[in-house]
């Protein structure tokens, strides 16, 4: 089901934290602008801010200064509700461990955002296995995550944070730990499970492979936003 991408824009973020006693500025007035649907790659050394600029657009941390909005959300300007009903019906999120829940099993690993956005029952249990299906898990639906591959993991992964039609998913690091051709299958999925429910995508990376595969691709250098590569169209 195509849930409709949401346009993302931060606007002069700025974003510092204790290092040595004292202040370590990641993020300098950063500025961005993605479009509803649009497919970014955001490039960078470890450690120059890339999850600290996910964090913020996806209302995981505010900013000490500037404005972060998605859709028609000011989320700067939201009380702690309104952020929690963002993050869990709006918002999908890919996590560079996969983020998986350990004691929860492959299925149910898949049906906790369907329940926290509000859809339980015989219809959600469907739509999870239907992808797992999709995904060739199906066979290890009541395993563990400890039981699966990286490859497995990663694809389960990125299931789980599109499966309840988010309309902005972000990712920080995704293929990390992957090899050439688990990587390539990792995006594909990625693709297409956001394309088809119409999702905006920002990816964290420093694997030239994941740029390749954006439509634009950002670079942070020194707490600052730089285009690298926009594709017409």
């Amino acid at each position: 089901m195509r849930g409709g991408g949401l346009a993302v824009s931060l606007e002069g973020v700025r974003k510092a934290y204790p290092e040595g006693g004292g202040l370590r500025e990641v993020l300098r007035g950063v500025d961005l602008s993605l479009a509803p649907g649009e497919r970014a790659a955001l490039l960078g050394p470890s450690g120059c801010g890339k999850t600290t600029l996910l964090h913020l657009a996806g209302a995981l941390d505010r900013p000490d200064a500037g404005r972060v909005r998605v859709g028609e959300l000011d989320l700067g300007a939201l009380p702690e509700r309104s952020l929690d009903r963002f993050r869990r019906r709006s918002l999908g999120l890919v996590l560079q461990d996969g983020g998986l829940l350990p004691t929860l099993t492959v299925l149910e690993n898949l049906l906790l955002p369907l329940e926290l956005a509000g859809r339980r029952g015989p219809a959600a249990r469907a739509a999870a296995r239907a992808l797992l299906r999709r995904l060739e898990l199906e066979e290890a639906a009541n395993r563990y995550p400890d039981a699966l591959s990286g490859g497995e993991r990663q694809r389960l992964a990125v299931a789980r944070a599109v499966i309840h039609g988010p309309g902005l998913v972000l990712a920080d690091e995704p293929t990390g730990s992957l090899d050439g051709e688990r990587r390539r299958e990792v995006l594909a999925v990625l693709g297409d499970l956001a394309a088809e429910r119409g999702a905006t995508v920002l990816v964290a990376t420093h694997d030239p492979e994941v740029a390749a595969w954006a439509k634009r691709v950002l670079r942070l250098r020194e707490g600052r936003l730089e285009e690298v590569r926009e594709e017409a169209g």
